[in-house]
């Protein structure tokens, strides 16, 4: 099964992006947050067990969230990106959660002296540049996500006042398995149909955009389509043909 396409509909996203460390995985509440989608059918359960009824999963992929650097900045340089892999798709869920899983990827830190109290910490990359941070106004620990053109359209805040909220979730080993199984049918039953790219246009893949990934982004196309990836490894093909005539017409000067 390929991935879905975020459709043209202008569907108002919940703002509320809240870090989780107790939290396994990340979540996302609407659909229009994904950049890659895959539909997959799965559970998710309160982190605490205090409800025992879990909440239905729709879809697993990835999210680019464009987020507020510092409440400081404006201009250009003033945003950052989140970049989310193996994100769950839970309507049903209250708010979006960031997990542990930003643990890994990202340092993220409490407290300190940023921006005179109106920031409750940041999250970095591994080099050290910030591309979120905790905005101060907020109960809990929230970025600030950037609407259109950076981000879909954002709705309303989905917190109540008086309401309290348990807000860590816990995606269970099993249906993690039943993921990564789904994944390892899907790559062996498309397997022989996907282009095999020889080990010459690995390298030329690796050199120039850092694998068959990135190359497929930068031409809007999706490692998980099977035509897509079809049409890169022409498009592979052609740049490295004409690249190697250019090469030969220098050399003949």
């Amino acid at each position: 099964m390929g991935s879905t396409p975020v459709d043209g509909r202008h569907v108002l996203c919940c703002p509320d992006w809240v870090y989780s460390n107790v939290s396994n995985v990340h979540v996302a509440k609407d659909r229009a947050w994904f950049s890659e989608y895959i539909p997959f059918e799965s559970e998710l359960l309160d982190a605490y067990g205090i409800s025992e009824k879990g909440m239905p999963v729709l879809g697993i992929g990835t999210v680019e969230l464009s987020t507020k650097r510092s409440p400081n900045q404006t201009g250009q340089d003033s945003r950052g990106v989140l970049h989310l892999k193996n994100v769950l798709h839970c309507p049903s869920i209250v708010c979006n959660i960031l997990g542990s899983p930003l643990d890994f990827d990202y340092n993220v830190s409490f407290g300190g002296r940023e921006a005179h109290g109106r920031s409750k910490g940041s999250i970095k990359k591994l080099d050290g540049y910030r591309v979120a941070y905790f905005d101060a106004k907020f109960e809990f620990l929230q970025v600030r996500p950037c609407g259109p053109p950076y981000g879909p359209p954002l709705g309303t805040t989905g917190f109540r006042e008086g309401v309290m909220y348990l807000l860590s979730v816990y995606w269970p080993e099993s249906e993690k398995k039943k993921w990564q199984s789904y994944q390892a049918e899907t790559v062996a039953a498309r397997g022989s149909r996907c282009p095999q790219y020889t080990p010459e246009e690995k390298a030329w893949l690796k050199k120039h955009y850092g694998g068959e990934f990135h190359f497929l982004r930068s031409f809007c196309l999706k490692i998980y389509n099977d035509e897509d990836r079809e049409e890169g490894w022409y498009i592979v093909r052609a740049m490295m043909e004409a690249r190697s005539e250019e090469d030969e017409g220098e050399g003949a000067i």
